[in-house]
């Protein structure tokens, strides 16, 4: 099972991680 190596799983991971850094700055501008 190489899931970790998957383009669709490795897209999905960057996105989340995109919208967990725009969510921390969020919180520290407000």
């Amino acid at each position: 099972m190489t899931d970790e190596l998957s383009p669709a799983r490795q897209i999905w991971r960057a996105f989340g991680q995109q919208q967990v850094t725009k969510r921390l700055q969020y919180d520290k501008f407000w």
